[in-house]
């Protein structure tokens, strides 16, 4: 194992594109873990895990140490090889068997809460997620005020549930029958949409239990997205 991180400094830097953050997304996406329970699992932050995902930054040796240690089945090269990392590995096994598929019904904002409209059409789903949350579907996002953990124009799955959990991303439905994607902040008294943005000027929505307001509904929490096979880097 240290023998192993220390090559880590040398390699990452002969990596191209963001094997290291798809790698990262696929180990985390195949244990079924959210961004913010494998954040503790690894004793980072949430944004941490975030900014490895998107490519903005790259796991330090020592949370290379614990990641390993975590998942004890995951080798170096499955975190830093493009060609024989986990992502390109799951994507192998998918292929292997019958894809799945959910439907994408409509797009909901990140930003401003706006209409969802339903859009006849069925996107592929990686059959661990199908199996875990059959009755999932998509939605599509659209704006930038969550664009830490869903970018503009992403397909977020979003599992119907109707209870809310602090810290979870959720999509609500609010009192005037518009839809928003937003990241929950619970309290006894209050439940806040809070944005989770690199760009500034997106405020946070709040409703008081006790208030004249009504709660937003529930509409699902998003557990994966991905991008349109038209989308290009």
């Amino acid at each position: 194992m240290v023998a192993l991180l220390r090559q880590w400094e040398v390699r990452v830097g002969d990596t191209t594109d963001n094997a290291i953050g798809n790698n990262i997304r696929a180990v985390r996406v195949d244990a079924g873990l959210t961004q913010t329970e494998f954040a503790k699992r690894l004793q980072v932050s949430q944004t941490t895990v975030s900014s490895w995902e998107t490519g903005s930054s790259q796991p330090r040796r020592s949370n290379l140490f614990i990641l390993l240690s975590e998942f004890p089945g995951l080798t170096l090269e499955d975190i830093n090889s493009e060609k024989n990392g986990f992502a390109r590995r799951s994507l192998r096994r998918s292929s292997d068997s019958q894809p799945e598929q959910a439907p994408l019904l409509g797009r909901v904002a990140a930003g401003a809460p706006r209409d969802a409209f339903p859009i006849e059409e069925y996107v592929a789903v990686p059959h661990s997620l199908h199996e875990r949350y059959p009755n999932a579907f998509f939605l599509r996002v659209s704006g930038e005020s969550m664009n830490r953990v869903l970018p503009n124009g992403c397909l977020a799955l979003v599992v119907p549930e109707s209870e809310v959990v602090n810290g979870h991303v959720y999509v609500f439905g609010t009192e005037s029958g518009d839809f928003t994607v937003k990241r929950a902040s619970v309290t006894e008294d209050r439940i806040t949409l809070m944005p989770d943005s690199y760009l500034p000027g997106y405020e946070p929505i709040e409703f008081t239990r006790s208030g004249e307001r009504p709660l937003p509904r529930v509409i699902g929490r998003v557990v994966w997205f991905t991008m349109p096979e038209r989308f290009r880097v």
